[in-house]
């Protein structure tokens, strides 16, 4: 499938030295983007279709650094990086946030659903680590709101 150039839609501006992620939504109309002050727990979304910008303030939570979105378009599965190491959230589009997983010493995590929302996988690794290491295959059931995970896979694989 060809590329076709198109005008940028937005600009966020962000420190070089600091990693920072981003997620597509499923329909392709926002990207989602961790805020630029770690410690507020904010997520920005630009507009593709040239609407306003807007930002989300994950509750209870800081240190948002990786985003992704559930294949639905209704929810985020973001990663934190909190004083006692990773965690993973689910989190709604007003910024209410479940916890799904957690890791005592690693300094940060992410979640990738599989397109059908039936699978996600969960990464996680240190500043010293050169790649990420896989960690767990978890299956995914949803029940309104409830977020149950049982999981599927465990221990770590490089």
């Amino acid at each position: 499938m060809p590329l076709i150039p198109c005008e940028a839609r937005g600009r966020i501006e962000s420190d070089p030295a600091v990693y920072r992620t981003w997620s597509l939504s499923p329909d392709g109309s926002r990207l989602a983007v961790p805020g630029a002050d770690p410690r507020e727990g904010s997520i920005k979304f630009l507009s593709t279709t040239g609407g306003p910008a807007s930002d989300l303030i994950v509750k209870r939570w800081g240190g948002v650094s990786e985003v992704d979105w559930a294949p639905d378009g209704k929810s985020l599965y973001v990663g934190c990086v909190t004083l006692r190491g990773a965690a993973l959230l689910h989190v709604d589009l007003k910024g209410r946030a479940d916890l799904l997983w957690q890791q005592k010493g690693k300094a940060d995590t992410c979640g990738r659903p599989s397109p059908d929302g039936r699978f996600l996988a969960i990464a996680a690794w240190t500043p010293l680590q050169s790649r990420r290491s896989m960690h767990q295959l978890m299956e995914t059931q949803n029940e309104g709101r409830e977020k149950r995970a049982a999981a599927a896979l465990a221990g770590a694989a490089s």
